[in-house]
Order: C-alpha cells, then structure tokens, then sequence
C-alpha cells in the first residue's frame, strides 16, 4: 500500500527535505563524526545499566562482607584478632590443667589459627571487593562523562548539519 497523502504513517505532515549534499571535506568528516558518535553514544546507552548492576551488586557484596566482620567483632568483644588469641591461651591453659590427652593442645590452637585465618582471609576479601567497587563507580562516572559529551555532540553536529542543509535548500 502506497501513502499518497501528505501525511506518514503517524499522521506526522512529510517534511519535503532534500538530503545534505556533503560536497566538501568538512561536511563529510561532520557526517562521518556524527555517525561514529551517535553509534557510541547509543553503545554507552547500553553498557550503562549494566555497569550500574556491577556497582550495586559490589557494593551490596561489600556491605554483606562488613556486616559478617562486624558482628563477629560485636560477638567477640572488640579486635577479634586479640580476643582469639586471649581465648586460645585460656583454653590451652585450662585444657593442659585438666591433663588432656596429648595433642589435645595442638588441636586447640590448629583450630583458632584456622579460624583467625579464614576472618583474615574474610578481611582480605573485603579489601578486595571494596577496590573493585570503588574502580567500578569510577569506571561509571567516566561512562556517563562520555555518554554525555558524546550527545553533546551528536546534538551540535546535527544542528550543524541541518544549518547546511537549510542553507543549501535555500540556495538551491
């Protein structure tokens, strides 16, 4: 079916333009940045939500990680490192008085170095995690400078190019 009125097929009035002719250099390069601009703006446009995922979900794994410390701290009275160790003392000390068997000593102190070694492997996970978010927002942040700039663009570029084109239509 052929359209034979004046209007689209959104009942928008047709605009009678003749295309830009791009008949020097500087018009071509206009057109070429325009296209490669629109093109990464609309590629921003997508990685954007995505990397915005990748933020809240580091942050969210971050605070899920500082919230595990920070009750094991709640529990164990302050530094966990010192409390353990008071504790492994204490009950090495009350275990050697009770004439354990032997390597029931040995058992007792494998055991809370492993703990302590897991909560600083925990700590060390932290670290890690908080450095990867904070490189994530910032990789973020230049994201949306770039989206931005990248729109600017394409907006001044068009204006630009639609200038020419008005002006040669009018010439023409």
């Amino acid at each position: 079916m052929v359209n034979t009125d004046d209007t689209t097929k959104n009942n928008v009035p047709r605009i009678n333009k003749r295309p830009l002719v791009a008949n020097t250099p500087a018009l071509r390069f206009a057109q070429l940045v325009l296209k490669h601009k629109a093109e990464l703006s609309f590629h921003l446009t997508k990685m954007e939500p995505i990397l915005n995922k990748s933020v809240q979900n580091l942050k969210q794994l971050v605070q899920k990680i500082a919230a595990g410390l920070a009750g094991i701290n709640a529990v164990m009275g302050g530094n966990f490192r010192k409390r353990f160790l008071e504790l492994s003392f204490d009950i090495l000390h009350n275990e050697g008085q009770r004439m354990m068997m032997a390597g029931s000593c040995e058992r007792v102190w494998k055991e809370d170095s492993d703990l302590l070694a897991s909560l600083e492997e925990l700590e060390a996970e932290k670290e890690k995690a908080q450095k990867e978010w904070e490189m994530a927002r910032k990789k973020l942040r230049i994201l949306r400078v770039r989206k931005k700039n990248a729109i600017r663009c394409v907006e001044v570029l068009k204006a630009y190019l639609e200038e020419v084109r008005e002006k040669q239509q009018g010439t023409i």
